[in-house]
């Protein structure tokens, strides 16, 4: 294993983080979050931060964000691909007990334009 360090402040710091989390099979970011008196952590590593997110969006609309956090990851679905209807669809139901039923449910919902603005590239 190698440790780097990376500079996130600069553009090409975040291009390089952005990328790494793209291919999680190339190596995986380790932030360095500091510790109390206790040897605690204090807050959260970002890959804590998304699994958090993911899980209260599934939770909230019965869509399964983990899995299309990791499909887009993994290059297996395109950003362009994804549209209400897929996101919609019995591929990406979150169903994590028999019965469950998504806190939030309306007509209306476009599941497609929550998901893709918090994984955009853009700045």
């Amino acid at each position: 294993m190698t440790v780097i360090d990376i500079d996130e402040t600069t553009e090409a710091g975040r291009d390089i983080l952005r990328k790494l989390a793209k291919h999680p099979e190339a190596g995986q970011v380790k932030s360095d979050i500091p510790l109390d008196e206790n040897g605690e952590p204090i807050g959260y590593t970002l890959e804590e931060v998304f699994a958090d997110v993911d899980k209260s969006l599934s939770e909230a609309y019965g869509v399964d964000f983990a899995k299309v956090s990791r499909l887009v990851r993994s290059g297996e679905l395109k950003e362009e691909d994804i549209t209400n209807e897929l996101l919609l669809s019995a591929e990406f139901e979150y169903m994590p007990y028999p019965g469950f039923k998504p806190k939030r449910v309306s007509d209306d919902f476009e599941p497609d334009a929550l998901w893709i603005d918090a994984i955009s590239d853009e700045e």
